[in-house]
């Protein structure tokens, strides 16, 4: 176990590196869809992501929530303009004494066979001193044959066994695994093509990175707008619900790719705009790249005051 820990240490830089900008205004709003899709931010565990953005966006505040909040303009109208962090994963459940770990499924509202696509792929454990490769197991068809009956069931976070590498409950403890730690599939992004972008949540990643573009460039606005990378909006949405008691009142909301089915009126004028995609909710969630100017175009109209405000 001592060897997989030091090959580990050498990919934790370059996850640091892909996580932590350099200079926000020299990256193109293609830059940063590529680097947000490349984010875990398992719901309610957005942190990693939150201090990228907090680095990103320098005068941008973290409330207690966890958003990542930047305000522009001042007077009224108050507005909020959001775009959540989060994505659906894992959680870890059980450490056993065999060194297999069981999990938990963390959000709500997964497309149909969404565990069975995380079966027998690479994952990560996001541990509090730095990220542990997995696998989730996939059950032998050796072990199987000759047997009377075979699950009839699908594979569901409930079958799921994840295999670090370790063989005792030691070798867990070693690699600083504990419960609850979140895990998610190991991000592979793939640019492809003339400007397309697979990935996990690639659509939600380029929307919110069209915002942080938009942010970054300090566009006119009209009255107040706070501008919000959201937290949890995968569970009961408590990042926004958050963000608007603290704010608010505001009189409209712009929602990109934002999952919430029945808006309160306390959101106002409620405004959504997202991303054409395929394959969407998939691991190769795929997004036009060229798309994100026509985004960002729409963003800007409607922190200035235009179109259904």
């Amino acid at each position: 176990m001592k060897a997989r820990t030091r090959n580990w240490s050498l990919g934790m830089v370059a996850v640091a590196s892909l996580v932590v900008p350099t200079t926000g205004n020299a990256q193109s709003v293609e830059d940063l869809a590529i680097r947000f899709a490349g984010m875990t931010a398992v719901s309610g565990y957005e942190r990693p992501m939150a201090d990228s953005l907090l680095v990103l966006l320098p005068t941008a505040m973290q409330d207690r929530a966890g958003n990542v909040v930047l305000t522009l303009g001042s007077g009224e109208p108050t507005r909020v303009a959001a775009c959540p962090m989060d994505e659906w994963g894992y959680v870890v459940g059980r450490l056993r004494d065999d060194g297999w770990i069981t999990l938990r499924r963390v959000g709500a509202g997964q497309p149909p066979l969404w565990d069975q696509m995380h079966e027998g792929h690479r994952m990560t454990i996001w541990t509090r001193s730095g990220p542990v490769p997995a696998v989730m197991a996939v059950p032998s068809t050796h072990l199987a044959r000759g047997r009377a009956s075979l699950p009839t069931t699908p594979f569901s976070s409930d079958d799921a066994y994840l295999d670090t590498g370790a063989t005792s409950a030691a070798d867990v403890a070693d690699l600083g695994i504990q419960v609850v730690d979140p895990v998610a599939l190991e991000k592979a992004t793939h640019r492809y093509g003339q400007q397309r972008l697979a990935g996990v949540d690639a659509a939600r990643r380029s929307a919110c990175a069209a915002l942080a573009a938009v942010a970054i460039s300090n566009p006119p606005v009209r009255g107040t707008v706070h501008i919000a990378f959201t937290t949890e909006s995968r569970l009961r949405h408590r990042g926004l619900f958050t963000l608007i008691n603290q704010r608010g009142p505001v009189t409209g909301t712009l929602l990109l790719d934002y999952p919430i089915r029945r808006t309160p009126e306390t959101l106002g004028t409620v405004r959504t705009l997202e991303l054409n995609s395929r394959y969407g909710g998939t691991q190769v969630e795929t997004v036009d790249l060229t798309d994100l100017p026509g985004l960002m175009a729409q963003i800007r109209q409607w922190l200035n005051g235009g179109e259904s405000q």
